[in-house]
């Protein structure tokens, strides 16, 4: 039952639990604690001399949904009607080249061609996390053909979101 001193710090003599994190009494004492905040990562770093430095991200809220696509091309109306339907009013979208498994042949001045890259569509939509599941829903219900080319989508976690016109912050610039 002794003291474990490391550099100076007092740690604990017995295991913490999972999703505990150490923290300081800012005398040089440790000890496991929760934390209970929602953040969406943390992460802790050692570096020389034994001084941790915690970290995190707070969520926003804020989800964005990238989609590539090949097949959208021919029924991008119906997905464009479908994400109004489920309130997705805005959204960016450009007309790309990938390279993926799937060859097409291409036909230039009568000679065929097979080719890896194939021209796609690229959407990107900024949401608030309510409207992710629906907007995912109306995507693969609207651009959803079960063929090879219907595409992917990546939901990523957007930090921060401004209006530049209001300087507003968070959601509420999405509306």
């Amino acid at each position: 039952t002794g003291k474990v001193i490391l550099d100076g710090l007092s740690h604990p003599t017995a295991d913490g639990t999972a999703g505990q994190f150490l923290k300081t009494d800012g005398s040089g004492n440790l000890s496991f604690t929760e934390v209970n905040v929602g953040f969406t990562f943390a992460s802790v770093s050692f570096t020389a001399g034994d001084s941790a430095e915690l970290v995190t991200g707070l969520p926003s809220g804020i989800q964005e949904l990238i989609i590539v696509t090949e097949d959208i091309n021919t029924n991008f109306e119906d997905v464009k009607n479908k994400l109004h339907d489920a309130g997705v009013t805005f959204f960016s979208y450009w007309d790309v080249t990938g390279i993926g498994n799937e060859k097409k042949g291409r036909v230039y001045r009568g000679v065929s061609y097979s080719t890896s890259a194939i021209e796609r569509k690229m959407l990107s939509i900024v949401v608030n996390d309510d409207f992710v599941e629906p907007a995912v829903q109306a995507i693969i219900e609207a651009g959803g053909t079960g063929n090879i080319g219907d595409g992917k989508i990546f939901i990523l976690p957007v930090e921060k979101a401004y209006r530049i016109r209001t300087g507003e912050k968070g959601g509420d610039t999405l509306n």
